[in-house]
């Protein structure tokens, strides 16, 4: 790019800022058509608020192919990635150079004021990040995920107890090792190996050269996620938990910002019909997904044969989990009172909630949300979910809702007979209910954390 092409890019984005009309540019995971996730719901109803308090919002989102339109009236680009990537190294460090270089030249087209990242994964690295700070542009991520930090994504040690998510080579590399099927205690000696003796494997790939490398390149991930996190002007996190890791982890609190989940509409908390005593009617909304933890409720169903308690699953099956529902269909076997249901779109599942008298969220990893105890809510519906994370937040033990230990089938079993010989504690906790927070909160607290960014800047000119 001339000299002269640069000077005007930086005019543009001075005029602006001088006259608020602030471009940012948010960069999930992926982004609709496609199947998406909680991540990919927040990002779409942030940039849609935001465009309401005049924000200019861009969705920019890996892909095998470059490709722009619209979605709902929000502009969208994807740009490209090596759909072939499969060195080790760049997948577990500083990312694929493939994406990091397609990205820069859409900065370069797009010349956004913010770049707000909402993910961390090869294709939106610490390559990515690096180019965005070569551009001098202020760069802001969430925290969504326990995968930002955590390689085996749940912040479950060993899967059987919480991490407290500090990065250390050896523990992260025991317990992925652990996930991917090699135990104690080859797991410990593996993960035991310095660095430099693990990275001897690094001429092969595959099977157990993989394995005797893992400490490796758990090594080079934990480099990689330190130096992306401390390339970021601000780290929004949406839990305390996030919050005390990403401290335990070295990041100064004067860096986070606290912004916690919101709706992505301002529902009444109504009902508009009286749900009748029994039978008690459960549902489940989300991914089936062994760390969703929906067979633990199945199981304590299952504790109460005769009970007058049904569940609805309103699941959704992504690619690599049809083994896991096959599981939980035989799980159920011939008991009527757990239905498969197509799932519904997100508008819907407020309304739909309030023909249930209760959520059930049992996740087996930490979470930092999830929206859809937001969304039981906003329908007047109380939750019972695993204390962890972010339910653990949101839900008020015995005021709002039930906290139940994870993992355990028969603490659930024990929630679901208080709640069948209590007649009065649905009453009681549907009492308990208050308003939640919506994304017109979460828009004002982003909006309040660019203007903080881009003042400064402004004011050098």
């Amino acid at each position: 790019m001339s000299l002269g092409c640069i000077l005007f890019t930086e005019f543009q984005s001075i005029v602006r800022k001088l006259y608020n009309l602030v471009k940012v540019l948010h960069v999930p995971f992926g982004f609709y058509p496609e199947a998406v996730g909680g991540t990919e719901v927040y990002v779409e109803a942030l940039a849609q608020e935001l465009k309401r308090l005049g924000i200019d919002n861009t969705i920019a989102a890996p892909h095998i192919n470059e490709t722009t339109y619209q979605h709902n009236a929000l502009n969208v680009i994807r740009y490209a990635i090596d759909p072939h990537l499969t060195n080790l190294d760049a997948l577990y460090g500083e990312g694929d150079p493939v994406a990091a270089a397609s990205f820069d030249a859409l900065l370069a087209r797009e010349q956004p004021d913010i770049v707000h990242l909402h993910a961390f994964t090869s294709a939106i690295s610490l390559r990515t990040a690096l180019a965005i700070k070569r551009r001098g542009i202020p760069l802001v991520f969430t925290y969504h995920t326990p995968t930002v930090t955590c390689a085996r994504g749940t912040l479950m040690r060993l899967g059987k107890e919480i991490c407290d998510g500090k990065l250390d080579e050896r523990l992260c590399t025991q317990c992925l090792l652990d996930k991917h099927g090699v135990g104690y205690p080859i797991n410990a000696l593996l993960a035991a190996l310095p660095p430099t003796v693990s990275a001897l494997g690094n001429q092969h790939q595959g099977g157990i050269w993989t394995a005797l490398r893992m400490r490796s390149l758990i090594h080079v991930k934990h480099e990689a996620t330190r130096h992306f996190l401390t390339e970021m002007d601000r780290i929004v996190v949406l839990c305390r938990w996030t919050q005390d890791l990403l401290a335990g982890n070295g990041i100064p609190p004067a860096k986070m910002v606290l912004s916690p989940h919101g709706l992505t509409v301002d529902a009444p908390v109504v009902t508009p019909f009286a749900l009748p005593p029994t039978p008690i009617k459960l549902a489940f909304f989300g991914r089936i997904d062994p760390v969703k933890g929906i067979d633990i409720v199945i199981r304590a169903l299952r504790g109460l044969t005769t009970a007058p308690l049904s569940l609805d699953i309103y699941g959704v099956t992504q690619p690599g989990m049809e083994a896991y529902r096959d599981e939980l269909v035989h799980l159920v076997a011939d008991d009527e009172r757990v239905v498969f249901r197509d799932p519904i779109p997100n508008h819907q599942i407020i309304t739909q909630l309030r023909e249930y008298h209760f959520l059930v969220v049992p996740s087996q990893g930490l979470e930092t949300g999830p929206l859809v105890v937001l969304e039981a809510f906003a329908a007047g519906t109380p939750v019972i979910g695993s204390d962890l994370g972010g339910i653990a937040e949101l839900v008020k033990h015995n005021v709002d809702g039930l906290l139940v230990e994870s993992g355990s089938p028969a603490r659930w079993t024990e929630a679901f007979t208080r709640i069948l010989e209590d007649n009065t504690l649905h009453t009681r906790l549907k009492a308990g209910i208050q308003p939640p927070r919506t994304m017109v909160d979460v828009a004002h607290d982003m909006l309040e954390l660019y203007t903080s960014l881009l003042t400064t800047s402004v004011n050098l000119f």
